[in-house]
């Protein structure tokens, strides 16, 4: 049934414009005021707006502004009642964002007969924007030094360069390993959320514990103090927690570390892509051999598994994206080179080294995946 918002501080004109409408074959919201409008709006996203244009506090006109600031309630139809008649004030209305007006006092027929016409020449998708699919990707070491974490803050930092709202979330069973790439405090925020059931996480709870760097960058810390061989987030709220990121999030980069646990199969089965990340020499191409063994037991497609190389060493070697890519039969995303003394200042700022030389060739590779990953 087609949703119709009515905003109208007249209770009267509320309830007499409900009562037209609804034996019109239409489902409406009503709402007093511009506020309790805009409230309802984005809760229940109606296929049109009915508003009044004079107003105490918020006017037909700063409601007709902020319903076309928002992209998911941009393209909704407006139609504005008034009592005006002048031209001047029409023509202010269609500058903001007005598509077409009732003058009152308002005719049954007419303006049912102006609704259905917007209603017929929308565009099936206009007003609720499609918010497109968030992406997460997991990012597993075949061995431990390979330097995950590093190839995750520093692309999360090149994701977001390019305009993307990014979660890092920290599921090393140590805990606090990203945070220091930022030089965070680990607030063990999280530690009081996982004591809540995983059914009882939303992506609201989760805001509280993500900390922000950047404006369209925030951290999910993992838990601080936990011994390696303990497992701080079970499976269950691992899964819930990553969807609720996706929701908040464009990109969501999992750093898993290099040790797998039951939750890392979970984790792994809600990626939507997932990159392992090794050293090209022979002893990590046995071990990328084997994690893809193990990803092959959990039955994942092998057109969402990615190969990054962080190359550690200046020396010289024989591996090319193109062996690799016959050796492990998976794609190569990306080959970076070394990082030189830009880990070493990186480390001594406590700040990504995507921060401090953006001309660096590692930084420059980096953009080059991210401009991949962000597709």
């Amino acid at each position: 049934m087609t949703k119709i918002l009515v905003i109208d501080d007249d209770i009267n004109a509320l309830k007499l414009l409900g009562y037209t409408l609804h034996k019109a074959g239409f489902e409406v919201v009503i709402a007093q005021n511009g506020f309790d409008g805009l409230k309802k709006l984005k809760a229940q996203m109606p296929d049109l707006v009915v508003s009044d244009l004079m107003m105490p506090r918020m006017d037909g006109y700063e409601v007709t502004k902020r319903i076309r600031s928002n992209p998911e309630t941009a393209n909704i139809p407006i139609i504005m009642l008034t009592a005006k008649s002048q031209v001047a004030d029409k023509v202010k209305g269609f500058e903001v964002g007005v598509n077409d007006y009732v003058t009152k006092p308002v005719m049954p027929a007419e303006l049912i007969a102006r609704i259905k016409a917007h209603l017929v020449r929308r565009a099936p998708t206009a007003g609720k924007v499609k918010r497109k699919k968030s992406k997460i990707i997991g990012f597993l070491g075949v061995k431990g030094g390979v330097g995950v974490t590093t190839l995750v803050t520093n692309l999360g930092m090149a994701i977001q360069s390019i305009g993307k709202r990014v979660i890092l979330a920290d599921f090393q069973p140590m805990g606090a390993s990203v945070c220091q790439y930022f030089g965070q405090i680990n607030d063990n925020s999280l530690r009081n959320m996982l004591r809540e059931p995983a059914n009882a996480i939303t992506k609201d709870t989760l805001k509280n514990t993500l900390m922000p760097y950047k404006q369209k960058l925030q951290i999910l810390p993992s838990i601080r103090g936990v011994q390696m061989q303990h497992q701080p987030i079970n499976s269950n709220h691992a899964k819930v927690i990553l969807k609720s990121c996706a929701e908040l999030g464009e990109f969501v980069l999992a750093d898993l570390g290099c040790t797998v646990f039951k939750s890392t199969d979970d984790i792994l089965q809600v990626c939507n892509q997932v990159c392992l990340v090794l050293a090209p020499n022979r002893l990590a191409m046995e071990l990328g051999q084997n994690m893809l063994q193990y990803l092959n037991i959990l039955e994942l497609d092998r057109d969402k598994i990615g190969i990054i190389l962080v190359n550690q060493s200046q020396a010289r070697h024989p591996y090319t994206k193109d062996n690799v890519q016959d050796t492990l039969d998976v794609n190569v995303l990306a080959i970076l080179p070394p990082m030189s003394k830009l880990a070493y200042q990186s480390l001594q700022k406590r700040t990504p080294a995507f921060e401090l030389q953006t001309e660096n060739p590692f930084n420059q590779q980096l953009k080059a995946l991210a401009e991949v990953i962000g597709e």
